[in-house]
């Protein structure tokens, strides 16, 4: 009977409560809704939830007023109102029907009238609180749908860029290879025939004398460069090789302040080199460790004005392991802040491109932008870190930058990690070097002619053909037994290996095929060496002439070994060095004892009909003309004959 009493109140006092209770949700939300006029407010919905709600008071039934609460919590979600602004509706209009039942009526009739409309205001809050959270978590799992959604399409598009910056360095990565090889066997053959220019008498010979210089500053020049793009080509594929032993950080630095002593000078620079004298030797490859540091003072030189000053200092830093600190400070025009990690990229510049200059040691001259690109990947390679430090980038002030490296004085965990990268069981090519590497036979055949001659003895054609692989003693002692002592022989091999030297430095060319071969062999993370019964300073000068010292990963020469080829000693020792077994190695020879060796240590062998007829060399698994017939996909095939 309260409820329809009340009902028929409400209904009689509708305009007066209606705008109460909309002014006091409109105070009580201070967002939208204070916005909005009071005739707005009760547009959107809360009339129509006054009436619903009457009527449930005066039927009982509670369908239209739950249509009408569903509705209206949708609206206010959709307008972002939070729980707080739902529910503060239901909460004013009990407050506001109270605050007009307490003028009307006693007190306890007023109480009375409330409690037999508490059940519906709970029944309106409780409904508002679940509407609005099923509306929310539907709201939520749309979004988050949507969400997911455009994650996936932002992680599709952030995978094909990926995959794009990949195949573009990739293709960056391929240029430079392919570019470095391309350019690199023209070049052999330019050097060659300006110094085949040079040793002729040419008519007016003094005035073109400055034509040959500049023509030999360009050829520097560009085996520098080529030598470079090989060096980063290598860092990238993880193949840069390292020859370890302890290396003498002092003496490198020794051995760069002399190489840039004139630079210095005509720049009017100081460099003072201090603390690296306490340092104790390093395990590292020499060559690779001063090609860092080569990079690095270059850098210094060419980024400091004239007068300005170059400090190298060394400390020890003691730990779990040791390192060597080494640092190359400057008073130059410095590095911008956020290009600090930029300067180590592919051919990246700080300055304009168009400034450009080719010079290594003028002011701001500069390369190719590889330096310090190759830097990093040799410091990385001996397990060591490099970057730089610098204020900011000022050429009027010259804030200056500074380069630390740090090395370990024991290479062994990185040499571990490289060996881990390369996928265990290494695979090593084994390269014998007369015949295979460079022609060299018909200068070993003079050289023999003119110092046996000397001694008034002679050597035929047929005699050589059937002795070259051997070593120096052992050839002569199969060609005149005990004629000779044991002195005249050491004396006659000197005197031949000096006018060798003397002939196949004015003609060395490489085999074709060869640094086509070699570098895809790396590529394809095979280790290269050579065994060679030359002595090793003949090794070395062949091997230094045509860029070749720092592809290989072992060096083997007739000093290393007790017994020459066919003893399969030689092949042995450098599948040791390179840290591969013997059924993991090929051998590219050319002569029977080399092959007999190579097949006595358990290894493959290929043979080169460079220097012996097919029909001699039948113990090979492979008989090719030369190096240009092969590719790794052959080299890998012959090694898994037999492991099948």
């Amino acid at each position: 009977m309260a409820s329809k009493e009340l009902a028929h109140w409400l209904k009689e006092r509708k305009e007066l409560i209606m705008v109460k209770w909309i002014r006091a949700v409109r105070k009580a939300s201070p967002g939208t809704d204070a916005l909005l006029s009071t005739r707005e407010l009760g547009s959107r919905h809360l009339e129509a939830l006054y009436d619903a709600f009457v009527s449930a008071l005066e039927t009982g039934d509670y369908s239209d007023l739950e249509a009408i609460l569903e509705q209206l919590v949708r609206d206010r979600l959709k307008r972002e109102y939070n729980l707080r602004e739902v529910l503060v509706i239901a909460l004013e209009l009990k407050k506001t029907c109270w605050e007009e039942l307490v003028k009307e009526f006693p007190s306890i009739q007023a109480l009375e009238y409330l409690q037999a409309a508490d059940e519906l205001f709970n029944f309106m809050t409780i409904k508002m609180a679940n509407t609005f959270t099923e509306e929310s978590f539907a709201f939520i799992k749309k979004l988050n749908k949507s969400l997911e959604q455009k994650v996936r399409e932002r992680t599709q598009e952030l995978q094909r860029a990926k995959e794009e910056l990949e195949r573009i360095d990739k293709a960056k990565s391929d240029f430079i290879r392919i570019a470095a090889h391309e350019l690199r066997t023209p070049l052999t053959l330019i050097q060659g025939y300006v110094g085949m220019l040079a040793t002729e008498e040419l008519p007016d010979k003094e005035r073109i004398r400055p034509i040959f210089q500049g023509l030999n500053k360009g050829i520097k020049r560009l085996e520098s460069i080529i030598r470079d793009l090989i060096d980063v080509s290598y860092i990238d594929a993880e193949v840069l090789t390292l020859s370890l032993q302890p290396v003498s950080l002092p003496q490198i630095f020794q051995s760069l302040l002399v190489e840039f002593q004139p630079a210095l000078q005509a720049r009017r620079l100081n460099l003072s080199i201090s603390g690296l004298e306490n340092l104790p030797l390093v395990e590292g490859d020499p060559q690779r460790l001063k090609q860092v540091f080569y990079n690095l003072l270059s850098n210094a030189i060419k980024y400091t004005p004239n007068g300005g000053s170059i400090t190298v200092t060394g400390e020890l830093l003691r730990g779990e392991q040791d390192f060597a600190h080494i640092i190359v400070k400057d008073t130059g025009i410095g590095i911008p802040p956020d290009k600090l990690e930029r300067i180590f990229d592919k051919f990246y510049r700080v300055e304009d491109f168009r400034l450009h200059s080719t010079s290594k040691t003028d002011f701001k001259g500069a390369g190719p932008g590889l330096g310090l690109t190759i830097a990093k990947g040799i410091v990385e390679a001996h397990g060591g870190k490099i970057w730089a430090e610098s204020p900011g980038y000022d050429e009027e002030r010259c804030p200056g930058s500074s380069f630390h490296v740090l090395l370990p004085i024991k290479a062994q965990p990185r040499k571990a990690e490289y060996i881990q990268q390369i996928k265990l069981p290494v695979k090593a090519v084994i390269f014998d070097l007369d015949g295979v590497i460079v022609d060299t036979a018909p200068y070993h055949f003079q050289a023999w002619q003119k110092a046996l001659a000397e001694f008034g003895l002679e050597m035929s054609e047929e005699q050589f053909r059937s002795t070259f692989g051997m070593r120096n003693q052992e050839i002569l002692r199969t060609l005149f037994g005990t004629k000779l002592s044991s002195e005249q022989i050491e004396e006659i091999g000197r005197r031949k290996e000096a006018i060798y030297r003397e002939l196949v430095y004015k003609h060395l060319t490489p085999m074709p095929g060869l640094l086509r071969l070699i570098q895809e062999l790396k590529a394809r993370r095979f280790r290269i060496a050579v065994a060679t019964s030359t002595p090793k300073a003949n090794a070395s000068l062949i091997l230094r002439a045509l860029k070749l010292e720092h592809e290989l990963a072992a060096l083997v020469t007739e000093e290393d070994v007790e017994e020459g080829k066919p003893d399969p000693e030689i092949f042995l020792k450098a599948a040791e060095k390179c840290l591969a077994s013997p059924e993991n190695c090929i051998v590219i020879e050319d002569s029977p004892a080399g092959i007999k060796a190579a097949k006595a240590a358990g290894m493959k062998a290929i043979a080169l009909t460079t220097t012996r007829p097919a029909e001699e060399l039948g113990e090979a698994d492979l008989v090719v003309e030369n190096l240009a017939m092969l590719t790794p996909e052959i080299l890998e095939s012959l090694l898994e004959v037999g492991k099948q």
